[in-house]
């Protein structure tokens, strides 16, 4: 079905746009013309790209370069879409209908806070490729429990409670991130969150928990609902968080699939302006990538 609904996108909006790929000519897509579609906005001006030359200066020659009109020269690519991390709408998002822009606000549809409406804004794409991703990031234990090793975040320890934060302060925030744990499953008791709070007893967890069958939670001190999911977290179907002014979105699968929508009262009201933390309670888990937005 997927596969229907992308030719349904290119067939009504011609591959440069629905590529973002109007600062170049798309001979097989416009008849050779430049936006002969009229689909290309403010870019109908910018020049061809010599595919031997090197537009964004990286030392990458535009025909190789993963994003040649911004300067990557590690050419990180996380989903192997062959779109790099540097100017993919969403770099952890390999589908195509997950990356095409209906709004504009250069954020992928499966990684937009609202993809019918402009204004959100992209924030942080963390994908695990060294120690230096952390840098900054406070760990609890503070004992090298916490490590980037083989493309994750590993927390190695399985029995003990651990959080680790980043390490700014941070608005309304739409979290997905990709976690794997040896237990997290039917019949465990252990858990992943993810944490946005201003004080221990002022926070918001996505949390996914197991026992009989596996849940999704909003952890809260006196508000924790919960839906049963059955599904999977991979590489394009993520765990999410997102906080907008008092509302509160948990969901596995983008924001379709085992979702909760919850509005919080009293003390949480207001802005959420606080830490972000990733929460592992007795589990080892891996996480593949933290994606974050500010929703506009």
């Amino acid at each position: 079905m997927r596969l229907a609904a992308f030719a349904g996108l290119v067939g009504a909006f011609g591959c440069d746009r629905l590529f973002q790929l109007d600062h170049i000519d798309c001979p097989r897509c416009d008849g050779g013309a430049r936006d002969a579609s009229g689909d290309a906005g403010a870019e109908t001006d910018a020049p061809d790209l010599d595919p031997t030359g090197d537009a964004d200066g990286d030392g990458i020659s535009n025909g190789t370069d993963n994003c040649p009109a911004t300067a990557n020269n590690n050419q990180r690519d996380h989903d192997g879409d062959s779109v790099g991390d540097a100017c993919d709408p969403c770099p952890h998002l390999p589908l195509a209908v997950d990356n095409f822009d209906t709004d504009g606000d250069r954020l992928g549809d499966g990684c937009d806070p609202r993809p019918d409406m402009p204004g959100d804004a992209f924030t942080l794409f963390v994908g695990f490729y060294d120690a230096s991703d952390i840098d900054g990031w406070v760990p609890s234990p503070p004992t090298g429990e916490w490590l980037v090793t083989s493309g994750v975040l590993r927390l190695t320890a399985n029995n003990i409670v651990g959080t680790i934060e980043l390490p700014d302060m941070r608005d309304d925030l739409f979290v997905q991130l990709r976690v794997q744990g040896k237990t997290l499953g039917p019949g465990t008791i252990h858990s992943f969150a993810i944490s946005a709070g201003r004080t221990p007893q002022m926070r918001h967890d996505c949390e996914i928990s197991g026992g009989g069958t596996s849940q999704l939670r909003y952890n809260e001190p006196g508000a924790t609902p919960s839906v049963s999911w059955s599904g999977s977290l991979t590489q394009s179907n993520p765990m999410t968080l997102l906080l907008d002014g008092t509302h509160v979105i948990c969901a596995v699968g983008g924001l379709s699939s085992a979702t909760l929508d919850y509005s919080p009262a009293g003390p949480s009201t207001g802005m959420h302006m606080g830490i972000l933390g990733l929460v592992a309670t007795v589990v080892a888990v891996d996480i593949d990538y933290l994606f974050i937005a500010t929703p506009g």
